[in-house]
């Protein structure tokens, strides 16, 4: 299931290898109280005299043929590896034990789980609401994190789900209904999936319902409040990506797709489902950006699994064939490749960096930079240098010899090689996927002279990074005077310094190098314009305030600002000068700084009067707008 890390840590020497055990559940809900009651019987891969499982502590278990004995945690951890941090779930380690070998028990239990939603904070320019499980009023979310059936690590699961609820509420799994009904005040549901997933999640709400069929698929939208036009856009939506999917790498996994509104803000990938925030989900460019995103995870992620040991290569993958692509084929990547790099330099600084392989999920703009845009960046070099055909059969190898199961980069490249031969990859995942940073490039010696065939251009380029050099096809465009479009040379550097020579009839203007940022490396200063990233990335920035009675709304802020406990913002009035050499806020009209920097603004175009602001050719009145902007 992709969504946020899980919210405990499980550290078998089995993961990711265990088999896949079958769970046949019945629950009951109630959503008023927050309370569970269920019914497990569960059927393991093999027979065994022995069943380790967890548990969330406020379920109380009892077992039938066998006996169930409580782990302090200290014997899981030092027997079974199993080790759960004291701020998650709180969770409860058992085993049950036969006097002869068995293949399936059955387990009773119930209790109340109902863990109110915290905000979840990393750092001051990203934040977001998370529960470790919760049963209320307003609907449930029920992952495997949440401990709410019996967990054992490193298997799949196949399940038979039946819940029980108090109509009007309804419940969302993964798999296909296999049966509903209403019936005396409550409704019943079944849910069952016959092929692998790496954890069951319930979800319920009192929902509007919407489908339609496509072939042998069933598409869905479950919504909290009546809107038969916005299901019909998602519903559309499901058919058209789905389907461009399927093209592209291979069949669908599932027997249905459904969009299901949560009752917080988010945006959580299932089998199967997704589960979008009411704010999120009505969003008009959502069905055209994050939604495709959540789709695809049905192949990675969620139809291929992420084996999150040996890194999360996943997110860069979905990000790349979703988000990427869809920006692409508007003509948008060389911007999207730009942003991405850029936020890579701005959010990564010393400290933060880590390689692809210790990647496991976004829980900071930093870890994003790298496990997303990193990532994605890795995909673009590799498609670049295979070419489209090669990167989308090794695509299709790699969901088809690994559907239903975990997997790593390292079953990644073998699915690519192939295509290519074996061994032919080996350094170019090796330095994208367990080194960290990025290649620094830079310029020097650069000379234009006269040639046998009129004009030689010289020039060296330059590694500038710490460490060894990387292996690198660099693009280089080299503009000729008289012609618009530029000769496009591809430098292969293996090392700190090389110099290279390009010879022309034809006079050379212009050299640019990874003009389209093609490359993953960290940006020079001068390549972007001036972004807010580079701010909310900075190190202890400080907020400038005005002075006098002005300055009280805007101190409220910065009392506000404490987020990120590790890089605190300082807080200095506009009677002294601006910080020299760091990246500082200016808040409010009225404080002294703003006319300079107003006026250092109006080469991109700004022009600022007491009435208005000017961007362009557009007019903004002051009154009633608030204004961001920044610059160098």
């Amino acid at each position: 299931m992709l969504k946020t890390i899980f919210t405990f840590l499980m550290l078998a020497a089995v993961s990711a290898r265990a088999g896949t055990t079958d769970h046949n559940l019945k629950t009951t809900i109630f959503p008023g109280s927050g309370r569970l009651e269920a019914e497990d019987t569960v059927t393991l891969p093999a027979a065994a005299t022995a069943y380790v499982f967890s548990l969330h502590q406020g379920l109380k278990p009892a077992a039938r043929g066998g006996a169930l004995e409580l782990l302090t945690p200290e014997k899981a951890g030092a027997a079974y590896g199993i080790n759960f941090s004291s701020d998650a779930t709180p969770m409860a380690t058992y085993r049950f034990t036969s006097s002869r070998p068995f293949r399936s028990f059955t387990l009773k239990y119930s209790g109340v789980i109902a863990h109110p939603l915290g905000e979840q904070v990393e750092e001051y320019s990203r934040s977001f609401s998370e529960t470790p499980g919760m049963i209320s009023a307003d609907g449930c979310y029920l992952a495997g994190s949440s401990g709410w059936y019996p967990y054992a690590e490193g298997s799949l699961v196949t399940f038979r789900l039946e819940t029980t609820l108090p109509a009007p509420y309804d419940s969302v799994a993964g798999g296909g209904r296999v049966y509903h009904k209403t019936s005396g005040g409550s409704t019943t549901t079944a849910w069952e999936t016959k092929v692998p997933q790496d954890e069951i999640t319930l979800t319920c709400g009192k929902y509007t319902e919407y489908s339609v069929k496509d072939g042998s698929l069933t598409y869905y939208a479950f919504l909290r409040s009546p809107d038969e036009a916005l299901a019909a856009r998602y519903l559309e939506a499901d058919t058209k990506y789905i389907n461009m999917y399927s093209q592209l790498l291979g069949d669908y996994p599932y027997g249905k797709f459904a969009l299901v509104e949560n009752f917080w803000e988010s945006g959580y990938g299932i089998p199967s489902f997704t589960l979008l925030g009411p704010k999120v989900l009505r969003l008009p460019f959502i069905l055209n950006s994050s939604y495709p995103h959540e789709i695809l995870h049905n192949w990675w992620g969620n139809g291929v699994f992420v084996d999150y040991e040996k890194g999360n290569w996943c997110e860069g993958l979905t990000a790349y064939l979703a988000d990427y692509l869809i920006a692409e084929g508007r003509g948008k990547g060389r911007d999207y490749r730009m942003t991405t790099l850029q936020k890579y330099a701005d959010y990564v600084s010393a400290g933060k960096d880590f390689p692809l392989t210790a990647f496991r999920s976004r829980r900071s703009s930093a870890s994003e930079a790298v496990g997303y845009g990193k990532a994605l960046m890795f995909y673009h070099m590799l498609r670049n240098a295979l070419g489209d055909e090669t990167f989308r059969k090794g695509l299709r190898d790699f969901y088809a010899v690994n559907k239903f199961k975990y997997a790593s980069f390292a079953e990644l490249r073998v699915s690519f090689e192939k295509f290519t031969g074996a061994g032919r990859l080996a350094g170019f995942f090796e330095q994208w996927t367990a080194r960290e940073g990025a290649p620094e490039l830079g310029l020097k010696d650069v000379k234009l002279g006269p040639g046998l065939d009129g004009y030689d251009l010289q020039f060296t380029l330059v590694q500038k990074q710490a460490g060894p050099a990387y292996a690198l096809e660099v693009p280089a465009a080299i503009y000729l005077e008289g012609l618009d479009r530029p000769r496009i040379k591809m430098l292969t550097m293996n090392s700190k310094e090389e110099t290279y020579t390009y010879s022309s009839p034809v006079r050379p203007s212009r050299l640019e190098i990874d003009p389209d940022f093609d490359l993953f490396r960290k940006l020079n200063p001068g390549e972007t314009p001036p972004t807010l990233s580079r701010l909310l990335g900075a190190r202890n920035p400080a907020m400038i305030l005005p002075s006098g009675a002005a300055a009280t709304p805007w101190r409220a802020l910065a009392d506000a600002w404490t987020k990120d406990k590790e890089n605190l913002p300082q807080v200095l009035s506009d009677t002294g000068a601006a910080p020299s050499g760091s990246a500082y806020w200016v808040l409010g009209a009225e404080n002294k700084l703003t006319q300079d920097l107003e006026k250092s603004l109006e080469v991109y175009g700004a022009r600022f009067s007491t009435a208005a602001v000017t961007i362009g050719n557009r007019r903004f009145p002051r009154e009633g707008n608030t204004f961001v902007f920044a610059g160098l």
